[in-house]
Formats: structure tokens, C-alpha cells, sequence
């Protein structure tokens, strides 16, 4: 066990020492996020006394224009750290309106002062020395004994002549070992602290933007992509690196924008860029560090070799990238080697899957489900293979391209080959978990598989955003903001993950919050969100606004889900005809499949008890997914005490 040497302040059982920024209870570290560090750091200096948000910020973030959120989420995981409930206040007391007040108990110990580079942390450069509760701190481990002998013993004398003796000869070489590190370690820790209190992204953070096809064929873009993806994949399994995820970094495509611009939206310190083309069996690969802080290169590197051998400089360029960024080797993982193949041959089918994959439409999933299968046939334990063909059936299901019950089988089966050739598949667990939940209609043990999926892949944007949906379902809206948040993090400019957020929002009854989420989707360019916004008015009683948000959405796609969403917002404004008009055989309501929780919702608002559980019923008997909210959905308040509703939540597997 390590043990917390220098710990400055004492509130047990924690130990805090801001020299060298760690957390202790009990002897154990207590893992953190910088800038939740931070955030304690200044709480507990200031103990007892309420520090408004402002100042909070300003300490924390220096000047860097942030939201409130990103401070409440650092408070969420320090209480979350020190095993505070959000309605107890041991540690941490929330001061409406103001700010928080650290009130526990706090003593402050005597520092010990480390004389090595690797142990001296950012506090080095504000003193040499301490004096911390009447006691100075000691050189280089010397500590004074805690039972000395009082002076006039003889003992007590000649320690204390060789003691002076000895110390002479210290200061010597403390002196020389001070200005040593003044000279070599000192201005590169207050330079590296200028440059992450200057309002910068912290350096341990790339993404890695679209590598260029050389090839002047559009469609060997394929290749291009497939390596933008698994160096993505390979960096994002590196510890202590932040790797945005692909939806974002791929938002910069072709666009020319200058490297700091991109750092600044994606939260970045790095991007990695590069180049790829090919000749028969044969490919030259170009990469490239670039800081988004000047626009300077880190670190450049050109590469040729035989398609056999595209794994093996995926790594070499991964082992660059995060060596660059300071990631130390024995805190490296290894690229992962998860789900590959030796078959070139079956990698480049493979590659190629992906690209149509991501082009979401019917034909295009139809190809990728080709080249996975062929793929396959080229290698019948390539995992990754297995993995990709299971995910093509989940979107065609899900995109409602084809029938659940056709599609929901085959994903499962090859999600299942692919855990069976690789236990650790991070991303086959989500999968998996999600197929069982739909096909059984029970999601209470979804949660402990999404933890796995985050504990085996932290970077895995997707099963963060997942896991926050299924904690808003069960009314845990702060700690589903926080994992919402972290997905945000590693994919900032995915539209389907701040509409997650704004979900939490509206469950949570924050509308105005819900509101700006909203407009934030919509800069991006996506109107995914936008039924959320229709039904936040509905609940600010802006009835008007609710009906000109859904009637947009008819006018955009004529679905039966806008049509019953603009029918629900009818019906809380009043105008009984026209949601019944909408709900009626005369329109296009009459034919094709309606999510019956959404034309429960239609009834609750029409006051019509009786006929909106019987809708919510047939919800739970088709696993409607709109049913995983029903436990916290405001629009249910008016029947929640209605003795049909427990029953029906028990129904729905959701208690």
C-alpha cells in the first residue's frame, strides 16, 4: 500500500496534498479528475466559509468561459469520491443561489518536502518550504522525531551536535539539488502550469481528424476512413489519454479549419492528421502531431509497408502520439489487439463494411453486410467482423428498415460468435446487453452491463451516453448528467448525445435547461432534438410554441410519431378536436405501426384515464422503447397515484 506522505489536510477518513495532487482514505488513492482535484483543493482551503460559483470557476478553470454544468459535474464526482449522498452533507453543502461550503472538520499536518523532479507537483513553485500548522516542513524526508528527548538530556545533546553537523552538509546539497530544479524543473512546471491555466484543453487530449485518401479514387475512401477509425479506437484504449470520439472529429472533413479553431471546439490539445494511399499490396502512410495550442508540429512520421503490416504501424504511430503527449510507458496500455485478424485480405473487407456502415441507408447497410460476411469467410474467428455484421442488423432494426424480429435474432447470434472469440469486446457488450434488454423487454440488468462496457473501454463515448439514458429512466438525473457529460466529452459535437442530455434535463424538470440543450443540437445542424423541445413547452405552458415546434416537424417528415407528438401537444393547449382530428381513422394515424406510449401521452393530456393505461399496456406488451421512461416522465404526474400505474411499472420491468 502506498503510503500518503506529505498530506497537508486531514479530514478524516481523507487525507488531501495538493503538492502532489492526490486523494487518500485510509491509506488508498482516491481517483480524480484534474479538475475535480482542483475544485476540492479550493474548497478545503477555504473551509467553512461559502465559495460562490464565480470564484470556484475562476480558481478552477482560470479565466475559460464555462457552463455552471461543468462545475456541478466536478461536485457530483467529488461527492460521488468521498461516498456523500446528494442529500447528505458531510463534506459538501450546496448553498442555494451562492455556491458550496466545504464543512467538515479539516487539520492541517506538517508537509514533507521531495526533493526529486518526479516527486515535485505543481504547489512546488509557490514555496521551497511550508510552515503548515506551526510546524516547518523538512527537507528531503528529515523529519523531526515525534518523541524527542527535551534538551539538557545528554542523549538529546549529541543528536543534536550531529544533527548540526549533518545538516551543514545537507544544505550544501539541498542548495546545489534547489537550484538544479529551480534551473531544470521549476520553469517547465510553471510553464506547462501557464499553459493549462491560460484557458487551453489539457495535453493528454487528440483527435484524430479524417487521413486523406492520396489515391485520387474515391473509392478506395474506405481505407482512408478505416485507418482514421482504429487509430481512433487504439488511442482511445491508452490510459490517461482523452481521444474524441469519430462523429466529431469527422464533422471537420474537408473544411480547412485551422488546427487551434478545431482544438477549441473539440476540446483537444492535439490532432493527429495524416495521409494514406495505395499500390496493389502495398500502402504509404503519413502522420502528423499537431499542438492546438500554436499550431506547431509535435512530431511527423512517414511509413510504407505491406497491407500485412498495417497493425503494426497503427501501432508504431499510436506509441508516438502518446509518447509525445507525455503518457509515460509503464502507464501505457498496449494498442489493442482485440478482435483483429492476420488475413489482409479479410482487414481490408472489413474496412470497407465499416465505411458503408456508416453511411446508414438501407442499400448501403445491405453492402456492409456483404463485406462482413465476406470478410468472415476470409477469416472465420476475425471477431471484429463478427461485431460489425451484429451492428448492421441492430441499425436496419432500429432505423425500422426491417422488422425487429428478423433483425434482432441475427445480431444477437453474431454478437455472440464475437464475445465468444473476444470476451473483451467493449463494444459487443453494449450490443449484446441492449439486444437482450429489447428482445426480453426487461432493462433492469442493462445498467451492470453498460458499467462493464465503460470499465473495459472508459472512452467509449456510446456506452457512457447509454448508461446515462438508463440511469435518467431510473430517476438518477444526477449522476446520469454526469456520464451523459463524460460521453459529451469524448464526442462534443454528436447531436444524439446532448439530446440525451437534454432528456435528463426534461425528466429532471429543468426545461430551461432543456431549452438551451436544444439550441446547442440545433448549431450542429440537427433537429434530433427538437421533439424535446416541443415537449418542454408543453410543460412551461408555452402551448403555442409546443404546437409550432411539432407542426415544423410534420411539414419536415410526416411521420406518425411527429403526428402524435403534435397530436400530445394539442391536446395539453386545449384543442381536444384537432388531437382527436390527428388521432382519428380519417388520417394518416390509420395505418402502420403508432408507438402506442406516445398516444397514451395524447390521452393523459386529453384527461382520459381510462384509455391512456390501456394504451400504456399495450406499450409494455410490443416493448415499446418510449416505455422506458414512463417512471419519470412528467407528463404522468396526473396518474401517478392511480393504483394502475405500480402495476403497470412492474409490467414494464421498470421496479
Amino acid at each position: 500500500m502506498e503510503e500518503p506522505v506529505g498530506a497537508l489536510y486531514e479530514f478524516p477518513p481523507f487525507s488531501l496534498d495538493p503538492v502532489k495532487q492526490v486523494l487518500w482514505r485510509n491509506g488508498e488513492r482516491v481517483p480524480l479528475t484534474q479538475k475535480a482535484f482542483a475544485t476540492l483543493v479550493v474548497l478545503v482551503e477555504q473551509h467553512g466559509r461559502t465559495v460562490h460559483k464565480e470564484e470556484l470557476v475562476d480558481r478552477v478553470w482560470h479565466g475559460v468561459a464555462v457552463e455552471e454544468n461543468n462545475l456541478n459535474q466536478c461536485i457530483s464526482a467529488l461527492r460521488k469520491a468521498l461516498g456523500e449522498r446528494h442529500d447528505e452533507h458531510r463534506f459538501i453543502l450546496t448553498v442555494p443561489g451562492k455556491g458550496y461550503r466545504f464543512v467538515a472538520e479539516v487539520r492541517r499536518s506538517a508537509a514533507v518536502f521531495a526533493a526529486k523532479i518526479g516527486d515535485v507537483g505543481p504547489g512546488f513553485a509557490s514555496a521551497e518550504f511550508r510552515r503548515v500548522g506551526g510546524a516547518e516542513a523538512q527537507v528531503a524526508g528529515v523529519a523531526q522525531p515525534a518523541n524527542a528527548s527535551a534538551p539538557g538530556n545528554e542523549r538529546y545533546e549529541k543528536v543534536e551536535r550531529r544533527r548540526g553537523q549533518r545538516r551543514k552538509k545537507r544544505w550544501v546539497v539541498v542548495a546545489g539539488v534547489a537550484g538544479v530544479l529551480i534551473a531544470l524543473g521549476v520553469v517547465g512546471l510553471l510553464a506547462s502550469r501557464l499553459r493549462r491555466h491560460a484557458g487551453g484543453p489539457v495535453p493528454a487530449s487528440v483527435a484524430v481528424l479524417p487521413f486523406l485518401n492520396l489515391d485520387g479514387d474515391s473509392t478506395k475512401d474506405y481505407l482512408s476512413d478505416g485507418l482514421t477509425e482504429e487509430l481512433t479506437t487504439a488511442l482511445a484504449e491508452v490510459r490517461g489519454l482523452r481521444v474524441v470520439a469519430r462523429t466529431s472529429a469527422f464533422q471537420f472533413r474537408g473544411k480547412g479549419e485551422d488546427v487551434r479553431q478545431i482544438g477549441k471546439e473539440l476540446g483537444v490539445g492535439a490532432v493527429l492528421e495524416g495521409s494514406v494511399s495505395r499500390s496493389g499490396g502495398k500502402f504509404h502512410i503519413t502522420a502528423q502531431l499537431v499542438s492546438t495550442q500554436d499550431g506547431y508540429h509535435l512530431w511527423s512520421g512517414t511509413y510504407d509497408g505491406q497491407l500485412s503490416q498495417m497493425y503494426a504501424i497503427q501501432e508504431k504511430i499510436v506509441d508516438h502520439t502518446a509518447r509525445t503527449l507525455g503518457i509515460a510507458a509503464n502507464a501505457r496500455a498496449p494498442s489493442s489487439a482485440h478482435g483483429q485478424t492476420e488475413n489482409p485480405e479479410a482487414h481490408d473487407l472489413y474496412l470497407e463494411g465499416r465505411y458503408f456502415w456508416n453511411k446508414r441507408d438501407l442499400p448501403d447497410m445491405q453492402r456492409s453486410i456483404q463485406l462482413f460476411e465476406a470478410a468472415i469467410q476470409k477469416d472465420p474467428n476475425f471477431a471484429l467482423a463478427y461485431a460489425g455484421l451484429a451492428e448492421t442488423y441492430v441499425v436496419i432494426g432500429g432505423n425500422g428498415q426491417e422488422p425487429l424480429v428478423e433483425t434482432v435474432p441475427r445480431a444477437k447470434a453474431a454478437m455472440a460468435r464475437a464475445l465468444e472469440l473476444d470476451p473483451d469486446l467493449a463494444e459487443a457488450h453494449t450490443t449484446l446487453a441492449l439486444l437482450d434488454s429489447e428482445s426480453s423487454g426487461d432493462a433492469r440488468g442493462l445498467e451492470g452491463d453498460l458499467r462493464k462496457a465503460v470499465e473495459l473501454s472508459p472512452g467509449y463515448a456510446r456506452a457512457h451516453h447509454w448508461l446515462g439514458v438508463i440511469l435518467t429512466g431510473k430517476g438518477q438525473f444526477e449522476e446520469a448528467d454526469a456520464e451523459l457529460r463524460k460521453a459529451q466529452i469524448l464526442d462534443p459535437l454528436s447531436p444524439m448525445i446532448t439530446e440525451g442530455v437534454a432528456e435528463n434535463f426534461y425528466s429532471w424538470r429543468r426545461y430551461d435547461d432543456v431549452i438551451e440543450q436544444v439550441g446547442r443540437v440545433r448549431k450542429m445542424g440537427s433537429s434530433v432534438a427538437d421533439d424535446m423541445l416541443g415537449l418542454a413547452y408543453i410543460q412551461k405552458g408555452m402551448y403555442q410554441e409546443a404546437i409550432g415546434v411539432f407542426r415544423d416537424r410534420v411539414q419536415a417528415d410526416r411521420t406518425r410519431l411527429s403526428l402524435t407528438n403534435l397530436a400530445i401537444a394539442y391536446a395539453a393547449a386545449g384543442q381536444k378536436q384537432e388531437a382527436r382530428r390527428l388521432l382519428s381513422e380519417e388520417t394518416a394515424l390509420r395505418e402502420g405501426y403508432v408507438p402506442p406510449y406516445r398516444v397514451a401521452l395524447v390521452y393523459v393530456n386529453l384527461g382520459e384515464k381510462d384509455t391512456a393505461f390501456l394504451w400504456l399496456q399495450k406499450a409494455c406488451q410490443q416493448n415499446d422503447p418510449f416505455r422506458g421512461g414512463m417512471m419519470v416522465d412528467p407528463m404522468l404526474d396526473s396518474i401517478r397515484s392511480d393504483q394502475r400505474y405500480a402495476e403497470l411499472l412492474k409490467q414494464a420491468r421498470l421496479i
